[in-house]
């Protein structure tokens, strides 16, 4: 008989009680409950970890001394859980009743090397904003759908090159062969890398097209000035170097080399020159580890899986 599949949802949060508790409100209201939720507070000082042991005395809090941005935070709670499937959701989310639910039926219904199950994340203004990460030839991040109207054009479970960290399933199987997010990131496009990881280890990944979240689109980092701008573009660079198989690796940096340079241009444009170029010092000054990481990483691709992830990538800007 096959033992029952537990469910330990992770939330990381900095400085968000007033989200939390609505995302803690609608995880508490799901038709398939959580068998395990395991708050990581990333060292706030809003009062987080009173008011949760106060209101929510059955969540598990893992306190941290200081903030280690989504990666970190995500990745201490992943030690810290306990399921057979570990489920990521930012604390600006509110899943629907069904979601977890649905999440676990997608996960049940796929072959033995699917690691992961990706959401429908919907913003506050109806609009999708990912139904799965992708990866274009250019180098650029994609969340597949993101500002689309929801006609049903994504209502078909698919297979999708990554999960969107913001609300997702892992099998924990999945995660001891590939590892945990890098923590270097900090933010942003840890979550794709963790999937191309996967993918060049012969894993799969499923979109789940019920599995419905509402979520606020950088409610957490959007208080930091230039934070998003600074990650994203230092962070590109480390993803495509470390995850790109080789064949398609030199036409990728040259263009996202291209991308970049316009990125400069139009930072000084917006005030943000300083921080465009600091993000660019600082992915450089990282270029030893990156290379290292790339060859650890490239080197351990299952035969043929460099050739799945060059299929899956997206052939234009987008």
């Amino acid at each position: 008989m096959t033992p029952a599949r537990t469910a330990s949802v992770v939330i990381p949060t900095w400085d968000g009680l007033a989200m939390l508790e609505r995302c803690l409100t609608a995880l508490a209201a799901q038709t398939r409950p959580a068998d395990e939720v395991v708050v990581v507070d990333n060292g706030s000082v809003d009062g987080t970890a009173q008011a949760l042991a106060a209101r929510w005395p059955e969540v598990v809090v893992v306190a941290l001394a200081f903030n280690r941005g989504f990666a970190g935070g995500c990745n201490a709670g992943i030690v810290r859980s306990t399921g057979s499937r570990v489920v990521l959701l930012n604390n600006d989310a509110e899943p629907d009743p069904d979601w977890l639910a649905e999440l676990l039926a997608v996960d049940e219904g796929a072959g033995p090397r699917n690691a992961a199950v990706t959401s429908k994340l919907v913003g506050r203004d109806g609009r999708l904003q990912d139904t799965g990460d992708l990866l274009t030839r250019w180098g650029l991040a994609v969340q597949r759908g993101s500002g689309e109207l929801d006609r049903g054009q994504y209502d078909a479970a698919a297979d999708v090159l990554s999960p969107c960290g913001g609300a997702c399933l892992w099998r924990r199987e999945a995660l001891e062969e590939v590892g945990l997010f890098e923590e270097t990131f900090f933010a942003y496009f840890e979550d794709l890398d963790l999937g191309l990881r996967a993918r060049l280890l012969g894993w799969e990944v499923r979109f789940a097209p019920r599995a419905v979240v509402r979520h606020e689109v950088s409610g957490t980092s959007s208080r930091i000035p230039w934070f998003r701008q600074y990650h994203n573009t230092r962070n590109l660079w480390w993803l495509v170097l470390r995850c790109v198989p080789a064949p398609l690796l030199a036409g990728v940096l040259v263009r996202l080399t291209l991308v970049q340079l316009k990125g400069v241009a139009g930072g000084a444009r917006r005030g943000q020159l300083r921080v465009t170029l600091r993000a660019h010092a600082d992915a450089a000054l990282a270029l030893p580890q990156v290379l290292r990481d790339r060859r650890r990483i490239q080197a351990g691709a299952a035969p043929g899986q460099a050739e799945v992830v060059a299929r899956l990538l997206v052939r234009g800007r987008r």
